[in-house]
């Protein structure tokens, strides 16, 4: 009958039970390096898959940690954009105010219309006026502010500090 080959720990069993029985089986000196490799390849085994969770853990929360500082710096950028949204529509709702066009209109040189001249279609083709068109008259030019520069005008009998009136000498 050819032998098999047996398992560390049936062997174990195997040389307990000869003790027993009062007789000595002796082991190969492979089978005791089979069984010392074998618990050292495990030991080796467990120590790589321990170091291999520690470093994922370590990777795993430095990514966290990483991802928690973007997260900050996309929530702040969010908001400052928010900020210049609301200044922008508050810029546009006054921009379209009735006062501030009107200023723009008159910096540009337009005039006020007053009360215009209609024309009203009737159903069968025919157009009637209906008021009295007025062309629009502009106001009176603005005077230009004096250039302080050149001089301002003074009214007569007033005098700058540290000039004398005319006619007077120095000493």
């Amino acid at each position: 009958m050819p032998s098999r080959s047996r398992t560390a720990a049936a062997q174990r069993a195997y040389a307990r039970r000869a003790e027993r029985e009062g007789r000595r089986i002796e082991r190969p000196i492979e089978d005791d390096l089979d069984t010392g490799a074998g618990r050292a390849s495990f030991v080796v085994s467990i120590i790589v898959v321990l170091t291999v969770g520690v470093a994922a853990t370590l990777w795993l929360s430095t990514q966290a940690i990483a991802d928690s500082y973007r997260l900050e710096q996309t929530k702040d950028e969010a908001d400052r954009l928010a900020e210049r949204a609301a200044d922008l529509q508050r810029e546009v709702t006054e921009k379209e105010s009735a006062a501030w066009l009107a200023e723009r209109a008159q910096a540009m040189g337009m005039v006020p219309s007053g009360d215009p001249a209609r024309l009203v279609v009737h159903p069968d083709g025919t157009v009637t006026l209906v008021g009295e068109p007025v062309p629009a008259q502009a106001p009176p030019p603005a005077q230009p502010p004096a250039d302080p520069a050149a001089g301002a005008a003074q009214p007569e009998g007033t005098e700058q500090q540290g000039e004398q009136p005319a006619g007077q000498g120095a000493g």
